[in-house]
C-alpha cells in the first residue's frame, strides 16, 4: 500500500460527490419542460371569468339649490348593459381566448334611485314606466327615466402578466311632469383600471371595477342635471309641483 495517498485517491477516500454531467443534463432538461408546462397554462388556458357590477350611487352630485320639492318615480331600462367580453391578446399570450361576461343590468335602478334621494323629496324605483293617470293618481310630481344607450367594456393584454380594462357608458334621461315631457338629455361615465399579475381572474376585477366607476361618474352628472337643470326649478317655483 502506497503510505502517502495522490490527492485524488485522498478526495474519494473522504467521499467528495462528484455529479455526472449526463444526469445533470437530465434533470435540467425535465426542471425546464415542467416550467414550460406551467407558463404555457397559465397564458395559453381559455376559461370565462363572471364579472359583477353593483349598483354605484354618486354622492359627488352638487346641488346649487336646496333639495327638490318633488316626489319622483323612477324607471331604468338597463337592457343594454351586458356584454359578453373577449379580452384582446396576441395569439398564445397572455390569457388568450379568455372571456368575460359583464351583466350591469341590475346595478342601473340602484344607482340612479341611490344618487336621487337626497337631492329630492321623495324617490321610488317602478317597474315600468307609468302614464300620466297613473303618475297623478300616486301623487307623483315627476318620472325620470333613464335608459342604457351605450355600454361599451373592453379588456386586454398588456406585456406579460398586465390587464387593462376600459368602460364607456352612455345614458338617456327623460324627464316627464304632469304636463308631458319637459326635456331630455344625456350623461356618460368613463373608466380604466390596469393591474400586474399572473391571474386571469384579475380582468373580471378590473371590469368590474371600471363599470362601476363609469357608472358613478355618470350618476354624478344625473345627479347635477336633475338638481340644477332651470327647467325643473322653474316648474317647482311658479307652484306647477306639490
Amino acid at each position: 500500500m502506497n503510505p502517502h495517498p495522490t490527492a485524488s485517491t485522498a478526495r474519494r477516500s473522504a467521499g467528495e460527490f462528484r455529479p455526472d454531467p449526463t444526469r445533470a443534463r437530465n434533470r435540467f432538461s425535465a426542471g425546464a419542460a415542467s416550467a414550460v408546462l406551467v407558463v404555457t397554462a397559465l397564458v395559453g388556458a381559455s376559461c370565462t371569468y363572471g364579472v359583477t357590477v353593483r349598483a354605484a350611487p354618486s354622492r359627488a352630485a352638487y346641488a346649487f339649490d336646496e333639495p327638490l320639492p318633488a316626489r319622483v318615480a323612477v324607471f331604468t331600462d338597463g337592457d343594454q348593459l351586458w356584454r359578453d367580453v373577449q379580452i384582446f391578446a396576441e395569439e398564445g399570450g397572455f390569457c388568450a381566448d379568455s372571456n368575460y361576461p359583464v351583466d350591469a343590468r341590475d346595478a342601473l335602478e340602484g344607482s340612479v334611485v341611490g344618487t336621487l334621494q337626497p337631492l329630492v323629496r321623495e324617490v321610488e324605483a317602478t317597474p315600468v314606466q307609468i302614464r300620466r293617470d297613473d303618475m297623478v293618481a300616486r301623487g307623483f310630481d315627476l318620472v325620470v327615466a333613464v335608459r342604457a344607450e351605450v355600454f361599451d367594456p373592453a379588456i386586454a393584454a398588456t406585456g406579460f402578466s398586465g390587464l387593462e380594462a376600459t368602460v364607456a357608458l352612455g345614458l338617456a334621461v327623460s324627464v316627464f311632469t304632469e304636463e308631458g315631457l319637459l326635456f331630455r338629455e344625456s350623461v356618460a361615465g368613463n373608466a380604466v383600471q390596469s393591474s400586474s399579475g399572473v391571474g386571469c381572474d384579475q380582468g373580471a376585477v378590473n371590469l368590474g371595477n371600471a363599470a362601476e366607476i363609469a357608472l358613478e361618474n355618470a350618476m354624478t352628472e344625473l345627479g347635477e342635471l336633475i338638481a340644477n337643470a332651470p327647467a325643473l326649478r322653474e316648474t317647482f317655483r311658479s307652484g306647477s309641483g306639490s
